[in-house]
């Protein structure tokens, strides 16, 4: 479980150091304040935003999946003060689906090379 926080910390931090655009502000506490926010919205709206559009997930092939994460960054940076995203809502939105990306990806990296301490 620790683990999981660490690497959601970590990719929230990276994925702000690589997307120009996404700022932690205020030191590691903050960081880790955010990555806990993070983890919340997924774990809350995200399955009840794919409960509502599934049929749209499957005609866009997937493509609604990010576009839904951007908006649960948009969430997350809206709650947390620590994390902000600069521009008007349209770029915000294109920052926050760059930044999904980057989290996702930088995750699963994390995730298969780090040793699994649940058991």
């Amino acid at each position: 479980m620790i683990w999981r926080f660490l690497i959601m910390a970590a990719t929230v931090w990276i994925g702000a150091y690589l997307v120009p655009g996404v700022e932690v502000n205020d030191g590691v506490s903050y960081l880790f304040l955010a990555a806990f926010v993070f983890g919340a919205v997924n774990a809350f709206i995200r399955p009840l935003a794919h409960l509502v559009t599934p049929q749209l997930d499957i005609v866009s092939l997937g493509l609604l999946t990010i576009l839904i994460n951007g908006f649960l960054v948009l969430i997350t940076a809206a709650l947390v003060d620590a994390l902000s995203l600069r521009g008007p809502f349209s770029e915000q939105l294109v920052i926050g689906i760059l930044a999904t990306v980057i989290i996702a990806v930088v995750s699963t990296i994390l995730s298969l090379y780090l040793p699994d301490l649940e058991d």
